[in-house]
């Protein structure tokens, strides 16, 4: 605690001191106003880009661990392998690895933001945290031509943590950049990016009883024994992305704007990842089984290929109120997929999609629909068909109500895996799902709800064993999200709500997760200095939550630990100072008032008391 403390004393008046000099900056100097704004690619139904704004507020700023923000258990230590605790259905129908623990630290060309900007624009974050835990995040974009954008992304993360051999380091790296023809005929979007999560894995405590008996410091965290005093995995993967569409047809309204009539658009994108695991302590007797050596690396390796070519239509129909806009898409395309683990498996797969949508009443209503086809493949007859409606409501609310129903084969990884502690070969059949939404928003009163009904049958899950099983019977899994923010003057009281339920033990999820933010706002010093003042309170009620398996990197039924059911109080401070939003947070800060110890995931502990510091800054020039 005192070394965080000391370099905050350090970091903050250098912060303070560079915002007071660029507020004192050559009066006599021409100010050119700046222009930033990014797209991700997505169209609006009219065939013109998405484009949107940096976002500026201070509200969650405090929130920058994605197992937190994003409902995760995690092994106690930002960077682990993590699982949701919300359920989802995957919608992915083309082959796929299906191991998914460390997804939430890896970046992929969905989410790059590409930038069109008339100055350099930089992006810095940079955080710490107790445990010796640092994260730097830094974002370069640069207009080359009025058409034509290039940037950098680039995330560092490390953190000791508080067990033995439980270090994590995460490392990140995006190059993008876009071009399109001065008369916007013509866009391309292309990215390279490169994930690097090594980490240490210690198993989790060999006995949890002295840790659930006794009140225990970060630091003494140390002293307790854990299950595996040598083992690391590593994760590695690369992908390259390519976007592009040309405008066949385009047109021109009374104003002389031109927009897109019909559309051809090409999308290639080939990836390759690798997973290893090691464990040199010879002696450990934490797995069931050692098949080969008991000094061996586990490791497997796949590269995949997708390419399509999509048709894409515009159309507007003027005064015509229930559809006045509609797009159409027409796509067909092809993936390569090989996977290496004792022997190459090589798997092809065609496919093809179609979609419609309509805008109409003044954007009030829609339709959206939606359907997936393997035609041939490893995975032929997989489908996915999504439809969604949307209307207003009285009082300036809006509505929408839809369904989804899918096919799905089961991944390689539920298939097939082999290593020194497991080994299994399995022919599951295909699983259905069906699930039906809908969602009500009312912005005036900053509420919105939302709920699923999901039938899912043949779900494959992981067994106590932490092997793969398929159920034979029919699942049911029903949720629902209540946002409601309420003001009083210059409190705010922020709150999101879910609430679950299952019929069938196999899928573990919590009955119900919350965030609320309760926080004085207001702005002083001549309006120079917004800030916030608050608790975060994050809650999961309590449930047996799934055990973490290192060697296959799986999240498996245990039915003798039972997690959640802590509120994890945090104190906080945002503040901005010109471009530089900060804060400064006290995590955990009910620590042996609501409880002396607790866990997320079974036998790995969550870190008590810890004083948090953060940064965005951005510089334009």
């Amino acid at each position: 605690m005192p070394r965080i403390l000391n370099k905050l004393f350090i970091i903050l008046p250098v912060f303070f001191c560079q915002a007071v000099f660029a507020v004192q900056g050559d009066s006599s100097s021409v100010k050119v106003p700046t222009i930033i704004r990014y797209t991700t690619g997505e169209h609006e139904i009219g065939g013109e880009l998405k484009y949107l704004k940096l976002d500026s507020v201070l509200d969650d700023l405090e929130v920058f661990n994605p197992a937190i923000r994003n409902f995760y258990h995690d092994l106690g230590n930002i960077g682990s392998a993590s699982e949701p605790q919300l359920i989802s259905n995957s919608t992915e129908l083309l082959s796929r690895f299906g191991n998914n623990s460390f997804a939430l630290y890896q970046w992929d060309p969905s989410k790059i933001k590409f930038y069109k900007t008339n100055k350099r624009f930089t992006n810095l974050d940079y955080h710490l945290s107790g445990g010796k835990e640092q994260q730097i995040t830094i974002t370069l974009a640069q207009n080359i031509l009025a058409n034509w954008n290039a940037g950098i992304d680039f995330n560092r993360q490390g953190s000791l943590g508080f067990l033995n051999n439980g270090k994590t380091f995460i490392t990140n790296f995006n190059f993008f950049t876009w071009y399109h023809l001065p008369n916007n005929r013509y866009h391309a979007f292309a990215s390279a990016t490169w994930n690097s999560i090594k980490n240490e894995v210690n198993g989790g405590l060999a006995n949890d009883s002295l840790y659930k008996s006794s009140n225990f410091s970060n630091n003494d965290l140390k002293g307790l024994q854990i299950s595996l005093s040598d083992a690391e995995q590593h994760v590695r993967n690369h992908v390259f992305s390519l976007t592009h569409y040309y405008d066949l047809i385009a047109r021109k309204d009374s104003a002389g704007k031109e927009s897109s009539y019909i559309r051809i658009e090409h999308h290639s994108e080939y990836a390759r990842l690798s997973y290893d695991y090691s464990d040199n302590a010879s002696d450990t007797s934490y797995y069931r089984n050692n098949y080969f050596t008991s000094d061996i690396q586990d490791s497997l390796r796949y590269d995949q290929w997708v390419n399509s070519i999509s048709l894409k239509t515009f159309h507007s129909f003027g005064n015509f109120k229930p559809v006045h806009r509609l797009a159409t898409e027409l796509t067909g395309g092809n993936q390569w997929f090989n996977f290496e683990q004792l022997y190459d498996t090589t798997l092809t797969n065609y496919f093809a999609e179609a979609r419609l949508k309509t805008s109409g009443i003044k954007d009030l209503t829609g339709l959206d629909v939606s359907g997936r086809y393997i035609l041939s493949g490893a995975n032929k007859s997989d489908y996915l068909f999504r439809l969604k409606f949307m209307f207003p409501l009285p009082f300036g609310a809006s509505m929408h109500i839809g369904l989804q129903d899918a096919l799905q084969s089961p991944t390689l990884f539920q298939n097939f895996y082999q290593s020194n502690h497991f080994i299994w070969v399995n022919n599951f059949g295909k699983a259905t799902s069906r699930q039906f939404f809908f969602g009500i928003n009312l912005d005036k009163y900053h509420f919105s709800v939302a709920g699923t009904s999901t039938f899912l049958d043949s779900y494959i899950y992981f067994d106590t064993l932490a092997v793969p099983l398929q159920s034979n019977e029919n699942i049911r899994v029903s949720q629902l999200f209540i946002k409601k923010d309420f003001r009083f003057r210059k409190f705010h009281l922020n709150n999101s709500l879910w609430i679950q339920e299952t019929n069938n033990d196999v899928i573990r999820i919590p009955g119900l997760a919350s965030h609320h933010s309760l926080y004085f706002e207001d702005i002083f010093f001549k309006n120079k200095l917004p800030i916030q003042i608050g608790f975060d309170v994050h809650y999961t009620s309590s449930y047996f939550s799934n055990a973490y398996s290192p060697a296959a990197s799986v999240f498996y039924t245990q039915n003798s630990t039972k997690t959640g059911g802590y509120a994890l109080v945090d104190f906080f401070v945002n503040f901005k100072i010109k471009s530089a939003r900060m804060f400064i947070k006290l995590q955990n800060a009910g620590d042996n008032l609501v409880a002396d110890n607790y866990f997320n995931t079974p036998n790995f502990p969550m870190p008590g008391m810890l004083i948090q510091f953060g940064i965005n800054w951005r510089f334009y020039d």
